[in-house]
């Protein structure tokens, strides 16, 4: 997506206000409060929606003024161009156009989320849209947070998912500690408890021999209980494995016909004998076209018509005058040329004199090129002398030529001028200073491409009258068109209807002969036919292939085959190395495997309920064999502490698990892009750094950076402002890395407040980089985009 207009109808400060967008890249430039977040919101909510509610922690932007709530936004999208309309803040109007057909969709909703995809308000706020206050964020981290947030960037909403997270961890933390031995902990203070129970209880126990008796035969029933739940586990376990190896199977065997077809597939056509046999397919079409046409012309009655009245009168009023307007278009084409080398040369010298400006007055006293000389060097004087020769033996308009040898003159004049310039630098202060005489070649050349530009216009003008006249003729194999630029080719089009003619006049003149050289030219088209029909059996048998029909036969099988390689690889993608090593070595149907595995669980099943009735039935003539009432006192207290001890451990277990599995969950979701976003935050991060760091490499989870002397920083050792860098880079990465699925541009409000001019220089250039491929927006109260960026870019708020 490119958005190329916006228009407010009202939305906070502004009111009927429009912004285009020409360039990829476009700064809007204001001091604060000048509305820079307000836009910002204005075109999030119009892709994703206006805030429905009001309360004092949400902007809702109402106009300052009386005014509509809301506006349009033209952008482009897959080569389509749409106008989106949003009108009201509640009960919105809603209307999506295609440009290109005028047509408004009657439902547009859909439509527009089709063109956002997976993008919502959320998404675009955690991948394209970067801001001040979260680098602010940033800053604030510890070297340990930042590492988790980068290793989590690829995962979206990893910020909301790590606090939750966090707050699982401290909550768990709050319950128990391993190290805690005072018991201030609630799930310590019970742990600390049940021991003190248990050592009572043991002592108690110690008086009881009957008792130890009773309590190792129902330890024991509770150890064979213990093994069959833990085989009834695996049993379940393996139980799932099959099932999902069921849903497997039938497309392992599919992938396995596809492999073994694979296997059997033709020798292939290489590339070029296509393209060859393709080629002599055409000429042969070609000539059995043209030996078609001539048997007709051949037949046809040498009294016809040639030509209409309207050609001919075309041929006689245009033909006298072809050499002229060739030679109009010829110098169109030169002057066009010439102007645009006078404006790479004016763009080179208005770089040099910017660059000379920057440049300190002690640095202008001492050049480097001590070599420098006030004259013209003699090869460039030659060179200088041979050009303008040349242009004036060229076959164009004289006056063109003129223009062209006092344009070449003036370049070496000013070649000489400017070293001369440099040459006086060490002169005597009373001399006019180089950088005015360098703006005055400046204006020079550039008054001289307005010259030539004005010059063109009128030859342009000239053209665009002849281009009327001519398609006044509606001759139907000449182009109609009015843009100078196509008039050469207008040219060879009516030369060619002109030639046609003539020789058609010709040879109606010419009557019998005619005939014979025409006999003459068939029997030449007819042997170059049989020439390539030899040529095309030729490649079919050293391809193996008995003729044409079986040669496209052949080739649709190719592509049949590519299909088949390209589903093949499809199906390999949706199975393990794991999964695919058991199907291969099952030697019974998944299916049978499932059936005895659950009748093996159920009668593991049976056997534990008859285990677990016969440990009751222990419990309770264990019961009767103590007879001391402590015992069962302090028994029904450890029973309550355990309670209260597996309750409390369950709840610490769910805040860690939860914990670590949203952590882990992140850090899944991250690798699967973490490899690209590497890749391309690597390049961007040497570019933030001038180059002072040339890799980012990734080792059990942490991150470790790579300088140019091959030094090696942990994320601690950063500075604060090479923190952001490093932030901005994997930001800007994981964005690239989307970008091949989903096109939408980014948008950076005052995101770099705390960069020093170098940082914020090679953003700048970064940015430009960016916008080759992907819009950027950028906001931003800096004056030094006044120069990084040019005029067309930036819009002054």
């Amino acid at each position: 997506m490119k958005i190329e207009v916006i228009k407010i109808y009202g939305f906070g400060k502004w009111v009927n206000q429009t912004f285009t967008l020409p360039e990829s890249m476009m700064v809007f430039y204001g001091e604060n409060e000048a509305g820079k977040s307000t836009l910002m919101a204005f075109i999030s909510g119009m892709l994703f929606g206006f805030a429905s509610k009001k309360s004092k922690f949400i902007n809702t932007y109402e106009p300052k003024e009386q005014a509509v709530y809301g506006g349009e936004i033209q952008f482009l999208h897959q080569g389509k161009s749409y106008r989106l309309i949003r009108r009201h803040r509640t009960n919105t109007e809603l209307e999506l156009i295609d440009l290109q057909t005028n047509e408004a969709f009657a439902n547009p909703q859909p439509i527009l989320d089709d063109i956002l995809g997976p993008i919502t308000s959320e998404t675009f706020q955690q991948i394209y849209a970067i801001n001040a206050d979260e680098l602010a964020e940033v800053r604030s981290l510890t070297p340990a947070e930042l590492e988790q947030r980068l290793l989590k960037i690829g995962a979206v909403g990893a910020t909301e998912w790590l606090s939750v997270a966090n707050q699982f961890e401290k909550e768990a933390q709050g319950l128990f500690a391993a190290n805690s031995k005072n018991g201030k902990r609630p799930l310590n203070g019970l742990l600390n408890e049940y021991r003190r129970t248990v050592d009572n209880q043991l002592e108690i126990q110690r008086q009881l021999p009957t008792y130890f008796a009773s309590l190792e035969s129902l330890q024991n029933q509770h150890v064979a209980i213990e093994k069959l739940k833990t085989k009834i586990t695996d049993q379940q376990n393996s139980l799932l494995e099959l099932n999902e190896l069921a849903r497997l199977e039938p497309l392992y065997l599919q992938m396995r016909k596809l492999e073994q077809k694979q296997a059997q597939q033709v020798k292939k056509i290489n590339e070029d004998t296509k393209v060859r046999f393709e080629q002599l397919q055409f000429q042969k079409a070609n000539l059995i076209e043209e030996l078609t046409r001539l048997e007709q012309t051949m037949q046809a009655d040498n009294t016809n018509n040639i030509q209409n009245s309207n050609l001919s009168e075309a041929v006689t009023k245009l033909q006298p005058r072809l050499g002229m307007l060739l030679e109009m278009a010829a110098n169109y084409r030169a002057m066009d040329q010439q102007i645009n080398q006078l404006t790479r040369q004016y763009q080179q010298m208005r770089a040099e004199v910017s660059n000379f400006a920057e440049t300190t007055p002690m640095q202008r006293q001492h050049p480097m090129n001590s070599a420098s000389s006030s004259d013209i060097p003699k090869w460039k004087l030659g060179l200088g002398v041979a050009v303008i020769a040349i242009v004036l033996l060229m076959p164009i308009n004289l006056v063109v030529k003129v223009l062209l040898a006092l344009i070449v003159g003036g370049g070496v004049w000013l070649t000489g001028n400017r070293n001369a310039d440099a040459h006086k630098v060490d002169q005597p202060a009373k001399e006019a200073p180089t950088d005015q005489l360098a703006q005055t070649q400046l204006n020079q050349l550039q008054a001289q491409l307005q010259a030539s530009q004005a010059q063109l216009r009128q030859l342009e003008e000239t053209i665009n009258a002849e281009q009327s006249n001519i398609n006044g003729f509606k001759l139907a194999s000449v182009t109609n068109t009015m843009a100078a630029s196509d008039f050469s080719m207008q040219l060879q089009q009516l030369s060619q209807v002109i030639n046609e003619h003539v020789a058609e006049q010709q040879a109606h003149a010419l009557g019998k002969a005619d005939q014979v050289y025409q006999e003459q030219y068939y029997k030449q088209r007819h042997q170059q036919l049989a020439n390539v029909q030899q040529e095309m059996q030729t490649v079919l048998a050293s391809i193996g292939v008995a003729d044409e029909a079986e040669f496209h036969l052949q080739i649709v099988k190719q592509n049949v085959d590519k299909q088949q390689n390209q589903e093949l690889i499809a199906m390999q993608k949706q199975f393990n190395d794991q999964q695919i090593t058991r199907l291969a070595s099952l030697t019974s149907p998944v299916t049978d495997m499932i059936t005895t595995t659950k009748m093996h669980l159920t009668q593991n099943n049976v056997q534990l309920a008859a285990l677990e009735q016969q440990l009751q039935s222990s419990q309770i003539q264990h019961l009767k064999v103590v007879s001391n009432g402590t015992i069962n006192e302090i028994e029904q207290q450890i029973a309550n502490l355990q309670r209260d001890v597996i309750a409390g451990l369950e709840d610490f277990m769910i805040k860690q698990l939860s914990a670590q599995w949203i952590n882990e969950a992140l850090k899944q979701s991250s690798q699967q892009r973490m490899p690209q976003i590497l890749t391309l935050a690597t390049k961007y991060f040497q570019m933030l750094t001038g180059g002072n760091f040339i890799a980012i490499k990734m080792k059990s989870n942490m991150i470790s950076l790579i300088t140019a002397t091959d030094e090696q920083f942990s994320l601690a050792e950063l500075s604060k402002g090479t923190s952001e860098q490093l932030y901005v880079a994997f930001r800007i990465a994981f964005a690239q890395v989307l970008a091949d699925m989903i096109e939408f541009p980014i948008i950076i409000d005052d995101g770099f407040v705390n960069f020093d001019a170098q940082r914020l220089g090679r953003m700048h250039g970064l940015m430009h980089e960016l916008s080759i491929n992907q819009q950027v927006i950028y906001f931003t109260s800096n004056p030094v985009v006044l120069t990084d960026f040019t005029t067309p870019q930036i819009v002054t708020l």
